[in-house]
């Protein structure tokens, strides 16, 4: 956020004159007002609350959002109005020579990573600046698909610059959101106003570029983190305008404690999200079975109501034959003809588009309630639904041996956690000073080095030869390990780099960029590859 506007939050009391928020938006630079309205400052300032939405998008190296290294990252502030209440703020990231973007995200997004790599943050410093736009107090962050790319990345960039991670999304009245399930919820019900644009193929797609040339709204650049953004606020403004009610239903579901008022088990009513596929029309009759017993606190097991088929298939399968089909890979089940039972899990905290049936029924969105009656007939059998639940029992998940993806491994010790809020409130420069940290978990030891390796060339900090051996080394192995050609996950190193690029289609400058960037990792790493 602007420093302006940053001072305005603190300096402008709840008790402040008309005048006196007038003279505050004066001062501010012409820059500020150039962007701001006067009329929306004063709002904003004499308002009860000083509520704030921050609409964010990443464009970044690939689709694994735990490793991927970001590229660019872009944020505008609005009122709980949708009006622009600060400076946008548009930042690159310093790619290293760890972790190398996928060709692909490059031909997408066109950004040259020799831009990244002289105009680029690094990551540690990247990530603070991301940190304290996401911190100010009463901010909910949004994107779209945010919770399952978006959020990662900066939960797992955060996790690398040893910042906390969670106290950004609940502490000081904040809260995270994502608008993904709110357009479902609209295209599925059909909302007027709202244009659900279609593919050459014949079905419906909730693409955002798609979206925004359907309903009219500008988004010169595609995969532009800016323009991203705006043409969210655009999408935005039109949902709201289209139907009041369901924005504010789904806004209001972003919070952990409402949405788990609406999940209770035994709850009946319609599942709305872009999983439930355009063949479903994005939603699906569902009934809550329960918690998860692999996350009891934010996880609930949910039923599909829409076969009684293939419920009825369940009935009659082991649960070993149920676990199995559930956790099955997609491709999996298409070379063996064989389709995913219809049972699954969500998460609370992750503000499900889940409406429970009377809700939709007295607001006039929908008029059948039948599903309510196959619900009740399974939810008296006890035994059916204890065994649907046993699913999720899982004795152990695959452990992760790098440190750097240990986030979901275990919260911190009270004395790391300690360890960590100082670390991340001091200047940067002290905070790594140090050679080496003194975490109680050796994992957070690792990061430390790590981080401290990606800002050596940041005023202040002063790697010996022996610390930068040491990251050479690490990057080299990475960069030389072998690469399985199915991995779904489009993982890159230098190994399959330049056969990826000359199967990747973009421009001669862009081409240009990326061998020039792969001359700069392997000079980076230097002695340390074979």
């Amino acid at each position: 956020m602007s420093l302006a506007f940053e001072n305005a939050c603190s300096e402008i009391k709840r008790t402040a004159s008309t005048e006196h928020i007038k003279k505050a938006y004066q001062d501010m630079s012409d820059e500020y007002r150039s962007m701001v309205k006067e009329d929306v400052f004063v709002r904003f300032f004499e308002g009860p609350n000083r509520n704030t939405i921050l609409w964010h998008d990443y464009e970044a190296g690939g689709i694994s959002a735990k490793q991927v290294p970001p590229l660019q990252f872009a944020a505008v502030r609005t009122d709980m109005e949708l009006n622009i209440i600060d400076l946008p703020i548009d930042i690159y990231c310093k790619l290293d020579c760890d972790r190398l973007p996928h060709p692909q995200a490059i031909a997408i997004t066109k950004i040259n990573p020799m831009k990244c790599v002289t105009e680029g943050l690094p990551e540690p410093e990247f990530f603070r600046h991301i940190n304290r736009e996401m911190s100010l107090p009463n901010t909910c962050v949004c994107g779209y698909n945010s919770m399952n790319y978006d959020d990662e990345v900066t939960r797992f960039g955060l996790w690398r610059s040893l910042i906390p991670v969670y106290e950004r999304e609940f502490r000081n009245g904040n809260s995270r959101w994502d608008l993904l399930p709110v357009m479902a919820t609209f295209a599925s019900l059909g909302i007027p106003g709202v244009i659900v644009p279609v593919t050459d193929e014949g079905e419906t797609t909730l693409k955002l570029e798609a979206i925004a040339a359907a309903n009219d709204i500008t988004q010169e650049n595609a995969h532009n983190a800016v323009d991203d953004v705006y043409a969210l606020i655009g999408l935005a403004k039109l949902l709201k305008r289209a139907s009041p009610l369901l924005w504010d239903y789904l806004y209001d579901g972003r919070r952990k404690k409402t949405a788990s008022g609406r999940c209770l088990t035994g709850m009946t009513g319609m599942l709305y999200s872009p999983m439930m596929g355009a063949e479903h029309n994005y939603g699906k009759p569902v009934l809550i079975l329960g918690p998860n017993p692999q996350n009891r606190n934010a996880g609930r097991v949910y039923l599909e109501l829409d076969d009684v088929t293939r419920i009825r298939q369940m009935w009659k399968m082991p649960l070993e034959a149920i676990r199995e089909n559930v956790f099955k890979k997609k491709q999996d089940h298409i070379e063996a003809g064989s389709e995913r039972p219809p049972l699954s899990t969500l998460k609370i905290n992750n503000s499900p588009a889940f409406f429970p049936f009377n809700w939709l029924v007295k607001e006039g969105f929908i008029d059948d309630e039948s599903p309510v009656i196959l619900a009740d007939k399974i939810a008296s059998n006890r035994d059916f639904i204890s065994k649907l639940l046993a699913v999720f029992e899982l004795d152990s998940f695959p452990e992760e041996d790098d440190p750097e993806l240990m986030l979901y491994g275990g919260f911190p010790s009270d004395g790391d956690k300690g360890k960590l809020a100082r670390l991340s409130s001091q200047p940067i420069v002290e905070a790594f000073a140090k050679k080496e940290a003194s975490f109680d978990d050796p994992s957070l030891n690792l990061i430390y080095l790590n981080a401290r390796a990606r800002l050596r060339d940041y005023p202040g900090i002063t790697l010996s030869n022996d610390d930068k051996g040491a990251w050479q080394f690490y990057c080299a192995s990475l960069q030389i390990q072998p690469i399985d050609e199915s991995n779904p996950k489009g993982y890159v190193n230098l190994t399959n780099a330049e056969k990826l690029l000359a199967k990747t289609e973009m421009d001669d400058a862009l081409r240009g960029g990326y061998k020039e960037y792969l001359s700069y990792v392997r000079q980076q790493i230097g002695p340390s590859l074979p």
